[in-house]
């Protein structure tokens, strides 16, 4: 209780934040509950800090990041009175792959160079390296990745766009004459 310049008592009901009892955290599959706490601000034992909280959400989404994985969604459930913190972590997960632009390339010899398959979590070391497999065919000026919603949360299409290089095609035809063989004639068709 304080008293103000005009006589009136002013009252502060201050409310502690919770003692921090447990952190837990679901829906990690990459990276250790024990890896992920050791980067926390937050420990059990300690009163609770918003700020921390704060700044472990991006703590953990650049754990990830560290780790070469991709579009991590990091969310809180508030503490309770009890003073329990869970962090569930939504790893982004690869729903379909999509190949457009490729008119003379079938689809599979393009997804055949792929390592990153659909239902997996999206690595951006994995799928840099299947990007330059691809390019490594040399049937390809351009690839360009780009991420779709998909039909879950976190969940993703990747649709690859090509744009493949022109080629020529040649034809050769030929023929000879010998008179052990008699005649002889070839032809060759590349594309």
């Amino acid at each position: 209780t304080v008293k103000n310049n005009y006589g009136k008592e002013v009252i502060f009901h201050v409310k502690e934040n919770p003692l921090m009892t447990k952190i837990e955290i679901e829906g990690n599959t990459k990276i250790s509950d024990e890896m992920i706490k050791e980067q926390l601000k937050l420990k059990e034992g300690e009163l609770f800090n918003l700020e921390f909280l704060r700044k472990d959400i991006e703590e953990v989404k650049t754990l990830y990041e560290a780790q070469g994985y991709m579009m991590v969604k990091v969310s809180i459930e508030s503490p309770e009175k009890e003073g329990r913190v869970k962090f569930n972590i939504s790893e982004a997960i690869l729903e379909e792959i999509l190949v457009t632009g490729n008119i003379k390339t079938r689809d599979y010899v393009i997804l055949r160079e792929l390592e990153l398959y659909p239902g997996e979590v999206l690595s951006k070391r994995v799928l840099q390296e299947d990007l330059r497999r691809v390019y490594n065919l040399n049937y390809f000026t351009t690839l360009n990745p780009n991420f779709l919603p998909g039909n879950e949360y976190n969940h993703h299409k990747l649709l690859i766009n090509v744009e493949e290089r022109q080629t020529n095609g040649t034809f050769s035809f030929g023929g000879g004459y010998s008179p052990t063989t008699g005649f002889s004639l070839f032809s060759d068709l590349y594309w």
